[in-house]
């Protein structure tokens, strides 16, 4: 019992930081602070950095998906492009549980925060846009 009440916790501590990290860029993007060309820059180092593939969990079939994804136009992303980037970093967390290879867990933790730009910067002004379109003339 003692064991499940640490883990909520740490989960409840990770959700929190997440979403202040949110609010906080949702903010600084409102102000210009975060603009798309910081945004793309923080793409292409991400590109530049993609870790080689495993074999467990973050296989070369994840790697290449990886790297087709942030040679896109981040213009193009959605929130199922933000939802996979968060889904391979947890995969590069699942192996280095098994790798212990430290290089994964360090790009898994830029690949989130990557992420969380992508869909404060690129994502969510489109989905502010479809909301204030008419639905009817």
């Amino acid at each position: 019992m003692r064991i499940d009440g640490i883990e909520m916790r740490l989960d409840r501590l990770e959700k929190g930081i997440y979403g202040f990290n949110e609010l906080l860029l949702k903010v600084l993007e409102s102000k210009g602070v975060v603009s798309k060309t910081e945004a793309m820059m923080l793409a292409a180092a991400l590109k530049g950095l993609v870790p080689s593939g495993r074999s467990k969990y973050y296989t070369k079939e994840v790697e290449n998906r990886l790297r087709e994804i942030l040679s896109r136009d981040p213009d193009t992303y959605t929130m199922e492009d933000i939802r996979e980037l968060e889904e391979i970093a947890e995969l590069m967390e699942k192996e280095y549980m098994v790798s212990k290879e430290r290089e994964l867990l360090d790009y898994a933790a830029k690949l989130r925060i990557g992420a969380l730009v992508f869909k404060v910067v690129f994502v969510e002004p489109k989905m502010r846009q479809l909301e204030k379109w008419p639905l009817s003339p």
